[in-house]
Protein backbone atom coordinates (compact mmCIF):
# COMPACT_ATOMS: atom_id res chain seq x y z
CA UNK A 1 0.00 0.00 0.00
CA UNK A 2 0.79 3.82 -0.48
CA UNK A 3 2.39 5.11 3.17
CA UNK A 4 3.14 8.78 3.49
CA UNK A 5 7.28 7.62 3.40
CA UNK A 6 8.92 6.90 0.67
CA UNK A 7 9.14 3.19 -0.31
CA UNK A 8 10.40 0.71 -2.84
CA UNK A 9 7.39 -0.26 -5.11
CA UNK A 10 5.43 -3.56 -6.23
CA UNK A 11 5.27 -4.97 -9.40
CA UNK A 12 2.74 -4.60 -11.83
CA UNK A 13 1.26 -7.55 -13.07
CA UNK A 14 -0.45 -8.45 -17.14
CA UNK A 15 -4.00 -8.67 -17.28
CA UNK A 16 -5.56 -11.42 -19.24
CA UNK A 17 -6.61 -9.47 -21.82
CA UNK A 18 -3.84 -9.98 -23.51
CA UNK A 19 -3.75 -13.65 -23.49
CA UNK A 20 -7.47 -13.36 -23.92
CA UNK A 21 -6.60 -11.50 -27.43
CA UNK A 22 -5.57 -14.91 -28.84
CA UNK A 23 -8.99 -16.12 -29.03
CA UNK A 24 -12.11 -13.40 -29.29
CA UNK A 25 -14.79 -12.61 -31.33
CA UNK A 26 -18.15 -14.95 -32.18
CA UNK A 27 -16.80 -18.06 -33.60
CA UNK A 28 -13.96 -20.51 -31.30
CA UNK A 29 -10.52 -20.54 -31.72
CA UNK A 30 -9.74 -22.46 -34.92
CA UNK A 31 -13.23 -21.96 -36.02
CA UNK A 32 -14.41 -20.31 -39.08
CA UNK A 33 -17.15 -16.96 -39.40
CA UNK A 34 -20.31 -18.46 -40.57
CA UNK A 35 -20.83 -21.55 -38.97
CA UNK A 36 -24.25 -21.97 -38.38
CA UNK A 37 -24.21 -25.78 -36.15
CA UNK A 38 -21.81 -24.01 -33.82
CA UNK A 39 -22.58 -20.78 -33.50
CA UNK A 40 -24.49 -21.06 -30.18
CA UNK A 41 -22.03 -23.05 -28.76
CA UNK A 42 -19.38 -20.72 -29.32
CA UNK A 43 -21.48 -17.93 -28.16
CA UNK A 44 -21.90 -19.61 -24.62
CA UNK A 45 -18.09 -20.29 -24.91
CA UNK A 46 -16.30 -16.66 -25.75
CA UNK A 47 -19.29 -15.90 -22.85
CA UNK A 48 -17.99 -17.93 -20.47
CA UNK A 49 -14.34 -17.24 -21.16
CA UNK A 50 -15.31 -13.54 -20.76
CA UNK A 51 -16.45 -13.91 -17.62
CA UNK A 52 -13.67 -15.84 -16.43
CA UNK A 53 -11.49 -13.39 -17.90
CA UNK A 54 -13.31 -10.21 -15.98
CA UNK A 55 -12.92 -11.94 -12.53
CA UNK A 56 -9.46 -12.83 -13.07
CA UNK A 57 -8.77 -8.98 -14.18
CA UNK A 58 -10.43 -7.43 -11.51
CA UNK A 59 -7.84 -9.78 -9.03
CA UNK A 60 -5.04 -8.18 -11.57
CA UNK A 61 -6.77 -4.54 -10.74
CA UNK A 62 -6.61 -5.64 -6.90
CA UNK A 63 -3.12 -6.85 -6.56
CA UNK A 64 -2.16 -3.82 -8.95
CA UNK A 65 -2.79 -1.73 -6.21
CA UNK A 66 -0.42 -3.31 -3.96
CA UNK A 67 2.27 -0.10 -4.27
CA UNK A 68 4.44 -1.54 -1.00
CA UNK A 69 3.50 -5.04 0.29
CA UNK A 70 1.86 -5.89 3.36
CA UNK A 71 4.98 -7.55 4.35
CA UNK A 72 7.43 -4.84 3.60
CA UNK A 73 4.71 -2.75 5.67
CA UNK A 74 5.01 -4.70 8.38
CA UNK A 75 8.85 -4.79 8.27
CA UNK A 76 8.95 -1.11 8.20
CA UNK A 77 6.82 -0.93 11.23
CA UNK A 78 8.61 -3.09 13.63
CA UNK A 79 12.07 -1.55 12.23
CA UNK A 80 10.90 1.97 13.05
CA UNK A 81 8.63 1.44 16.12
CA UNK A 82 8.98 -2.33 17.25
CA UNK A 83 11.77 -1.16 19.85
CA UNK A 84 10.39 1.72 20.64
CA UNK A 85 6.74 1.15 21.83
CA UNK A 86 8.23 -1.92 23.87
CA UNK A 87 10.71 -0.15 26.03
CA UNK A 88 9.20 2.64 26.23
CA UNK A 89 11.04 4.90 24.23
CA UNK A 90 10.15 8.53 22.99
CA UNK A 91 8.31 8.09 20.04
CA UNK A 92 8.46 11.23 18.00
CA UNK A 93 7.32 10.00 14.21
CA UNK A 94 4.64 7.95 14.06
CA UNK A 95 2.46 6.45 10.90
CA UNK A 96 0.36 3.55 9.52
CA UNK A 97 -0.56 2.75 5.55
CA UNK A 98 -3.65 5.17 4.25
CA UNK A 99 -6.83 3.35 5.47
CA UNK A 100 -8.71 4.24 2.00
CA UNK A 101 -6.33 2.81 -0.07
CA UNK A 102 -6.72 -0.40 2.42
CA UNK A 103 -10.55 0.45 1.93
CA UNK A 104 -10.14 0.42 -2.06
CA UNK A 105 -8.56 -2.94 -2.12
CA UNK A 106 -10.81 -4.84 0.06
CA UNK A 107 -13.63 -3.55 -2.34
CA UNK A 108 -11.60 -5.17 -5.75
CA UNK A 109 -11.17 -8.44 -3.76
CA UNK A 110 -14.68 -8.54 -2.97
CA UNK A 111 -15.77 -7.55 -6.42
CA UNK A 112 -13.86 -10.76 -8.21
CA UNK A 113 -15.19 -12.68 -5.40
CA UNK A 114 -18.42 -11.92 -6.29
CA UNK A 115 -18.34 -12.46 -10.30
CA UNK A 116 -18.47 -15.71 -11.64
CA UNK A 117 -17.14 -18.16 -12.25
CA UNK A 118 -15.48 -19.77 -9.18
CA UNK A 119 -11.51 -19.81 -9.48
CA UNK A 120 -10.44 -22.15 -6.85
CA UNK A 121 -6.88 -21.50 -7.10
CA UNK A 122 -7.86 -17.61 -5.95
CA UNK A 123 -11.34 -17.33 -4.34
CA UNK A 124 -10.38 -19.12 -1.32
CA UNK A 125 -6.67 -16.55 -1.09
CA UNK A 126 -9.18 -13.53 -2.14
CA UNK A 127 -11.32 -13.75 0.80
CA UNK A 128 -8.70 -14.67 3.47
CA UNK A 129 -7.04 -11.58 2.60
CA UNK A 130 -10.34 -9.67 2.50
CA UNK A 131 -11.43 -10.77 5.31
CA UNK A 132 -7.85 -10.11 7.16
CA UNK A 133 -8.44 -6.71 5.75
CA UNK A 134 -11.73 -5.88 7.45
CA UNK A 135 -10.08 -6.69 10.61
CA UNK A 136 -7.10 -4.54 10.09
CA UNK A 137 -8.82 -1.18 8.83
CA UNK A 138 -10.49 -0.34 12.51
CA UNK A 139 -7.60 -0.09 14.02
CA UNK A 140 -5.51 1.42 11.20
CA UNK A 141 -8.05 3.63 10.52
CA UNK A 142 -7.74 5.07 14.25
CA UNK A 143 -4.19 4.67 14.27
CA UNK A 144 -4.28 6.73 10.88
CA UNK A 145 -6.04 9.46 13.07
CA UNK A 146 -3.54 9.54 15.69
CA UNK A 147 -0.71 9.63 13.55
CA UNK A 148 -1.80 12.51 11.16
CA UNK A 149 -2.95 14.21 14.87
CA UNK A 150 0.66 13.77 16.22
CA UNK A 151 -1.20 12.36 18.90
CA UNK A 152 1.91 10.33 19.94
CA UNK A 153 3.47 13.95 20.69
CA UNK A 154 0.35 14.97 23.24
CA UNK A 155 0.63 11.19 24.66
CA UNK A 156 4.35 10.27 24.62
CA UNK A 157 2.69 7.32 22.36
CA UNK A 158 0.46 5.88 24.87
CA UNK A 159 -1.98 5.21 22.50
CA UNK A 160 0.34 3.60 20.06
CA UNK A 161 1.96 1.53 23.15
CA UNK A 162 -1.64 0.19 24.15
CA UNK A 163 -2.51 -0.91 20.78
CA UNK A 164 0.46 -2.38 19.00
CA UNK A 165 0.32 -5.74 19.79
CA UNK A 166 -3.18 -5.80 17.94
CA UNK A 167 -2.35 -3.71 15.32
CA UNK A 168 1.08 -5.76 14.48
CA UNK A 169 -1.28 -9.09 14.73
CA UNK A 170 -3.80 -7.79 12.16
CA UNK A 171 -1.12 -6.53 9.80
CA UNK A 172 1.04 -10.13 10.28
CA UNK A 173 -2.58 -11.97 9.16
CA UNK A 174 -2.82 -9.05 6.41
CA UNK A 175 0.78 -9.65 5.08
CA UNK A 176 0.25 -13.65 5.69
CA UNK A 177 -2.72 -13.75 3.46
CA UNK A 178 -1.64 -11.10 0.89
CA UNK A 179 1.20 -13.47 0.11
CA UNK A 180 -0.66 -16.35 -0.55
CA UNK A 181 -3.16 -14.85 -3.09
CA UNK A 182 -0.23 -13.07 -4.52
CA UNK A 183 1.72 -16.38 -5.05
CA UNK A 184 -2.04 -17.71 -6.63
CA UNK A 185 -1.56 -14.88 -9.15
CA UNK A 186 1.65 -14.84 -9.52
CA UNK A 187 1.17 -18.58 -10.99
CA UNK A 188 -2.13 -18.07 -13.29
CA UNK A 189 -0.13 -15.34 -14.74
CA UNK A 190 2.72 -17.23 -15.52
CA UNK A 191 0.68 -19.91 -17.08
CA UNK A 192 -1.58 -17.17 -18.90
CA UNK A 193 1.24 -15.72 -20.42
CA UNK A 194 3.38 -18.61 -21.55
CA UNK A 195 0.22 -19.76 -22.77
CA UNK A 196 0.17 -16.81 -25.13
CA UNK A 197 3.68 -17.27 -26.13
CA UNK A 198 3.44 -20.85 -27.17
CA UNK A 199 -0.47 -20.65 -28.90
CA UNK A 200 0.82 -17.79 -31.05
CA UNK A 201 2.19 -18.27 -34.75
CA UNK A 202 5.77 -18.36 -34.86
CA UNK A 203 7.19 -15.11 -36.52
CA UNK A 204 4.02 -13.20 -36.64
CA UNK A 205 3.31 -9.99 -34.63
CA UNK A 206 1.49 -11.76 -32.05
CA UNK A 207 4.42 -14.33 -31.12
CA UNK A 208 7.01 -11.37 -30.81
CA UNK A 209 4.94 -9.26 -28.64
CA UNK A 210 3.53 -12.32 -26.02
CA UNK A 211 7.74 -12.84 -26.33
CA UNK A 212 8.13 -9.48 -25.10
CA UNK A 213 5.99 -9.85 -22.03
CA UNK A 214 7.29 -13.48 -21.40
CA UNK A 215 10.81 -12.17 -20.72
CA UNK A 216 9.79 -8.80 -18.99
CA UNK A 217 8.02 -11.29 -16.81
CA UNK A 218 11.23 -13.27 -16.53
CA UNK A 219 13.34 -10.13 -16.44
CA UNK A 220 11.55 -8.94 -13.42
CA UNK A 221 11.79 -11.86 -11.44
CA UNK A 222 15.34 -12.14 -12.38
CA UNK A 223 15.92 -8.81 -11.21
CA UNK A 224 14.22 -9.41 -8.15
CA UNK A 225 17.26 -11.89 -7.53
CA UNK A 226 19.93 -9.50 -8.83
CA UNK A 227 18.92 -6.47 -6.49
CA UNK A 228 18.35 -8.35 -2.99
CA UNK A 229 22.04 -10.14 -3.81
CA UNK A 230 23.24 -6.52 -4.87
CA UNK A 231 24.48 -7.60 -7.58
CA UNK A 232 26.14 -10.92 -7.50
CA UNK A 233 27.82 -12.08 -10.58
CA UNK A 234 25.02 -15.75 -10.80
CA UNK A 235 22.33 -13.19 -10.58
CA UNK A 236 23.91 -10.16 -12.75
CA UNK A 237 24.40 -13.86 -15.75
CA UNK A 238 20.43 -14.42 -15.62
CA UNK A 239 19.39 -10.91 -15.35
CA UNK A 240 21.21 -10.20 -18.52
CA UNK A 241 20.51 -13.08 -20.77
CA UNK A 242 16.72 -11.97 -19.69
CA UNK A 243 17.28 -8.89 -20.69
CA UNK A 244 18.90 -9.49 -24.31
CA UNK A 245 15.71 -12.03 -24.94
CA UNK A 246 13.35 -8.77 -24.32
CA UNK A 247 15.54 -6.88 -26.40
CA UNK A 248 15.53 -9.52 -29.15
CA UNK A 249 11.91 -9.88 -28.96
CA UNK A 250 11.50 -5.49 -28.47
CA UNK A 251 12.84 -5.10 -31.99
CA UNK A 252 11.24 -8.46 -33.31
CA UNK A 253 8.12 -6.80 -32.98
CA UNK A 254 8.81 -3.41 -33.83
CA UNK A 255 9.40 -4.84 -37.11
CA UNK A 256 6.46 -6.38 -37.37
CA UNK A 257 4.13 -3.75 -36.53
CA UNK A 258 6.18 -1.63 -38.84
CA UNK A 259 5.52 -3.81 -41.90
CA UNK A 260 1.39 -2.14 -41.32
CA UNK A 261 2.36 0.81 -39.09
CA UNK A 262 5.24 2.75 -40.70
CA UNK A 263 5.86 4.70 -37.87
CA UNK A 264 5.62 1.49 -35.36
CA UNK A 265 4.66 1.74 -32.06
CA UNK A 266 6.98 4.58 -29.96
CA UNK A 267 4.63 4.06 -27.03
CA UNK A 268 5.57 0.29 -26.12
CA UNK A 269 9.32 0.49 -27.63
CA UNK A 270 10.23 3.67 -25.85
CA UNK A 271 9.13 1.39 -22.70
CA UNK A 272 11.18 -1.20 -23.17
CA UNK A 273 14.04 0.50 -23.77
CA UNK A 274 14.31 2.40 -20.86
CA UNK A 275 13.86 -0.66 -18.90
CA UNK A 276 16.37 -2.36 -20.93
CA UNK A 277 18.52 0.87 -20.31
CA UNK A 278 17.84 1.65 -16.82
CA UNK A 279 19.13 -1.67 -16.04
CA UNK A 280 21.72 -2.38 -18.07
CA UNK A 281 23.04 0.68 -16.22
CA UNK A 282 22.17 -1.57 -12.49
CA UNK A 283 24.76 -3.83 -14.42
CA UNK A 284 27.27 -1.57 -14.74
CA UNK A 285 27.21 0.13 -11.75
CA UNK A 286 26.78 -3.53 -9.78
CA UNK A 287 30.49 -4.95 -12.17
CA UNK A 288 32.17 -1.46 -10.71
CA UNK A 289 31.20 -2.33 -7.15
CA UNK A 290 29.04 0.60 -6.78
CA UNK A 291 26.49 -1.45 -4.73
CA UNK A 292 28.96 -2.77 -2.04
CA UNK A 293 30.41 1.08 -0.61
CA UNK A 294 26.79 1.28 1.16
CA UNK A 295 25.50 0.05 4.17
CA UNK A 296 21.65 -0.29 3.84
CA UNK A 297 21.39 -0.95 7.37
CA UNK A 298 21.83 2.99 7.62
CA UNK A 299 19.14 4.81 6.97
CA UNK A 300 21.21 7.66 5.25
CA UNK A 301 22.85 5.58 3.72
CA UNK A 302 20.54 3.55 2.14
CA UNK A 303 19.05 6.40 0.11
CA UNK A 304 22.35 7.43 -1.34
CA UNK A 305 22.82 3.62 -2.81
CA UNK A 306 22.44 3.21 -6.31
CA UNK A 307 21.17 -0.17 -5.73
CA UNK A 308 18.11 1.06 -4.35
CA UNK A 309 17.69 3.78 -6.89
CA UNK A 310 18.20 0.94 -9.39
CA UNK A 311 15.84 -1.36 -8.19
CA UNK A 312 13.10 1.20 -8.46
CA UNK A 313 13.81 2.67 -11.61
CA UNK A 314 13.66 -0.88 -13.11
CA UNK A 315 10.64 -1.52 -11.24
CA UNK A 316 9.05 2.00 -12.33
CA UNK A 317 9.95 0.87 -16.15
CA UNK A 318 8.23 -2.72 -15.56
CA UNK A 319 5.21 -1.26 -14.72
CA UNK A 320 4.98 1.32 -17.25
CA UNK A 321 6.00 -1.36 -19.76
CA UNK A 322 3.10 -3.42 -18.38
CA UNK A 323 0.76 -0.37 -18.19
CA UNK A 324 1.83 -0.17 -21.86
CA UNK A 325 1.18 -3.48 -23.19
CA UNK A 326 -2.14 -3.68 -21.23
CA UNK A 327 -3.22 -0.58 -23.10
CA UNK A 328 -3.15 -2.60 -26.13
CA UNK A 329 -2.78 0.15 -28.36
CA UNK A 330 -1.04 -1.15 -31.55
Amino acid sequence: MNTKSSRMSFRSILALSITASLCTGLVACGGKPGAATSASGTSSQTSAEQQQIAKYNTYVDAANQIDTSFSQELREHLRLYGDRLKGGGKLDMYSVPMTMLIERLDKELKQGLAMAPAMDDLDPAAKQFADALDALVPLNRELESYADSKGYLADDGAKARAQDPAYVAALTAVARAEGAFMAGIAARDEKNIRDAFEQAEQGSQAYYRAGMILYSHQSMDAGDAFFESLGSAETADTFKTSLDKVGEMSEAWDKKVRETIPAGCRSVTRQANLMLGNARDALKHAADGAYKRYDLNDPISKMMSPVVNDASHFRRNYNDLVAQLNSQRC
